[in-house]
């Protein structure tokens, strides 16, 4: 590297030395030597300007000027830039290291080991041994270890059910699906077509509705991969009826009712010998007291009557009381019972005349009584 632009001019004695036509601060430097024709070599101490530079000690030869010159690198000069090149190269072999065969630095929530030019707080960065984390505005999205991912934010797309009733297999359900975790009503169904599994709601006016005129919930479960069962609800009275499926929701058995504490007692009804009400009615009214049970059994007690037991049977004597209704009519003649109410010694008569609707009490006594008080007893069916 060399320089030789313009001449210049020296002074015994002085180690300045004044340039014309030169430019020197761009074209040389501190540690060049200076070489002028009939000199030795001068080395350069410093550059002030384009036309002023000093030497290292004073010029000792005679006053010249307008001389022509070379200012040359030395050694030194070539020390500092090989110094400076190596700096560059051992820069340039930490990135073909690192970067450059896809190795980076840990990096920080702010500033990601791996991040974008125009988007420095976005990229991914090391956490901890064997874990890294997605980054997005600065703050950790996705986290992976060995033991799984962390994901903080919610999470969409296909990777997640796409409805209320979506069985695709693989996809995350999200919540209120299938009716479950939701605080509202749960998906709407007809009731032969929910055969996955989960909560779901049904309308009044479903062809299959357990029990017409009242919309409800009802429950599906599966066992194996054929057999299904369903729990429906009554909305409006929370009546409880199952049913199931054993060809995957092909066919469906029958609607049975479950009985617990709200529906054991009410009122017994039937349809073709099946109850279809509950399980146990009791009612009372102005001819007396009934019990009824879904299987159709029906007891009925009378009101008491009052009767003379004073017409004479033999050695006894025996009175026959006014036909009174059943409190709840029977399906047929009952098997009957009187029963007196104020003698030891009294007991009831036959039931002669006993009808599937009315009955008169009949009482026997050894001696004559007026005014003798008994109820008939009646065990039968209602249907």
């Amino acid at each position: 590297m060399q320089y030789s632009t313009g001449t210049l001019a020296l002074t015994n004695g002085s180690a300045a030395v004044t340039g014309t036509g030169t430019a020197w601060v761009g074209g040389v430097r501190a540690g060049w030597l200076l070489l002028v024709p009939g000199e030795g070599p001068l080395l350069i101490q410093s550059v002030a300007s384009d036309t002023a530079l000093t030497l290292a000690r004073p010029y000792q030869g005679s006053t010249r000027s307008g001389v022509v010159y070379n200012a040359l690198a030395t050694r030194g000069e070539m020390t500092t830039f090989l110094t400076q090149l190596q700096t560059i190269l051992t820069a340039m072999q930490g990135t073909i290291d690192g970067a450059g065969a896809g190795k980076f630095a840990d990096g920080t929530v702010a500033i990601p080991g791996l991040r974008f030019t125009a988007d420095e707080d976005t990229g991914m960065r090391r956490t901890a041994a064997n874990a890294l984390a997605l980054v997005t505005g600065g703050a950790d999205r996705l986290n992976v270890t060995n033991a799984g991912a962390v994901l903080t934010g919610l999470l969409t797309g296909t990777a997640v059910t796409q409805s209320a009733t979506d069985t695709t297999a693989g996809r995350l359900m999200k919540v209120g699906d299938f009716g479950l975790g939701v605080a509202g009503a749960p998906p709407a169904i007809t009731l032969n077509s929910a055969t996955a599994q989960g909560l779901f709601q049904y309308s009044a006016g479903d062809a299959n509705n357990p029990s017409a005129g009242a919309g409800g919930m009802v429950l599906v479960q599966r066992h194996a991969t054929t057999f299904i069962l369903q729990t429906a609800h009554r909305a409006n009275d929370f009546q409880e009826f199952t049913r199931f499926s054993q060809d995957n929701g092909t066919t469906w058995s029958a609607w049975s009712r479950t009985y617990s504490q709200r529906s054991i007692l009410g009122t017994v009804s039937q349809s073709s010998g099946v109850p279809t009400g509950a399980v146990i009615e009791r009612g009372s009214n102005a001819n007396g007291e009934y019990v009824r049970f879904a299987d159709g059994t029906q007891i009925c007690r009378t009101v008491a009557q009052t009767i003379d037991v004073a017409t004479t049977a033999g050695s006894l004597f025996r009175g026959f009381g006014t036909s009174v209704n059943w409190p709840a009519a029977f399906s047929a003649v009952p098997l009957v019972t009187h029963v007196p109410l104020d003698s030891a010694t009294m007991w009831g008569g036959s039931q002669l005349s006993a009808t599937a609707t009315s009955v008169g009490l009949r009482l026997v006594n050894p001696t004559s009584v007026t005014g003798a008080q008994g109820w008939s007893l009646g065990i039968g069916r209602w249907f």
